[in-house]
């Protein structure tokens, strides 16, 4: 799957809950903003608890997790296309406010720094 289609790979995709892809595609939109559960539960008109049930259900992941796989994934597809600019701009453009959280969940789910990423990725493109 390329970087594109991981980033994005539920976005077009509709469940059989509407409520559920609703979320989705907001979250794909405003990955820049504080995307926190009660919001997300008040734009389909349910509890927060039950939307992160029922969204963990639906997709096998939860809201949370599915949050910083898209926010690692967009800033992926900056980092290669966007060579001069600012890791710490990145970051933000991709909702993270703490450049620390952002290096170490990008870490955690890429097992390299976004500096080392950018570099291997210029060297391979």
């Amino acid at each position: 799957m390329t970087q594109r289609q991981e980033g994005q790979k539920y976005k077009y995709k509709v469940f059989e809950d509407k409520r559920v892809t609703t979320v989705i595609n907001y979250i794909m939109d405003n990955l820049d903003k504080d995307l926190n559960l009660e919001h997300l539960a008040s734009l389909v008109y349910i509890n927060a608890s039950y939307l992160s049930r029922l969204f963990k259900s639906t997709t096998g992941v939860s809201i949370s997790n599915f949050i910083h796989e898209a926010r690692i994934e967009k800033a992926k597809f900056l980092l290669i296309t966007e060579h001069n600019k600012p890791i710490k701009e990145i970051s933000e453009e991709v909702g993270f406010t703490n450049i620390h959280h952002f290096y170490n969940t990008f870490k955690k789910l890429e097992g390299t720094t976004p500096a080392t990423f950018r570099t291997l990725k210029k060297r391979i493109v």
